[in-house]
This record gives C-alpha cells, sequence and structure tokens, in this order.
C-alpha cells in the first residue's frame, strides 16, 4: 500500500498522490502498512499515522488491528498504538541498495464490507 501511486514503483512513472486511496477501493480484507509519524520516504514508503490511516480506511470497518515496533536485533514486538505512533521512520539509501530502513507497522483486519 506505502508503495501505491510512487514514482518508480509499479510501474508508476508519475506521482499518483491518491494511489493509495485508489488502491484502498480493491482491498477488501487485510491490510499492513508502515506505521508512525506521518511522512512520505521519497521513492520507498509512505508512512502513516492515526489520522492518515482512519482517512485511508474511513469506509471499512476494522474487525482486529494490532501495530508492532521492529527492535534493535530486528524482531517485530506488539506494540500499542501511542507508543507506535511515535516511531521516527527512515531509510538509509546507497547506491540504489537500501542499507537500513525503521518504522512501526500496523496490521488490520476488515469486515467483509459487502
Amino acid at each position: 500500500m506505502e508503495h501505491v501511486g510512487l514514482p518508480r514503483r509499479y510501474g508508476v512513472l508519475e506521482e499518483d498522490p491518491l494511489g493509495d486511496m485508489r488502491a484502498m477501493n480493491e482491498i477488501r480484507r487485510i491490510l499492513t502498512v508502515p506505521y508512525g509519524r506521518p511522512i512520505t520516504l521519497r521513492l520507498w514508503c509512505r508512512v502513516y499515522s492515526k489520522e492518515s490511516l482512519e482517512e485511508l480506511i474511513k469506509d471499512f470497518s476494522i474487525m482486529k488491528e494490532e501495530y508492532f515496533i521492529k527492535k534493535p536485533n530486528g524482531c517485530w514486538a506488539p506494540a500499542q498504538w501511542v507508543e507506535a505512533s511515535k516511531v521516527v521512520s527512515y531509510v538509509k539509501v546507497s547506491g540504489g541498495i537500501l542499507i537500513d530502513h525503521s518504522y512501526a507497522l500496523a496490521c488490520l483486519v476488515f469486515i467483509n464490507p459487502e
């Protein structure tokens, strides 16, 4: 989701600021997105805040939501949304190769809207 509409992702040549919103029309059950302080990490992904995620999923009913934070050892650990919301995201790229990245995750399960 976080890559949809960004240039050089999935064959997109020009940025589509509403690409993620358009893709939500296709999603019917599960969504996992980078979460934390909102930012677009250019050419990599969008990171959603509580407010931007609520706007993205406003037409869906959530059955379950979970949040995770990546620990220094690289493992994902469950977290409360408040803790996950404070994560400052970043991406480090060198020569077009991903070196490091960090953000929290929001994992949502939707009730089938149909």
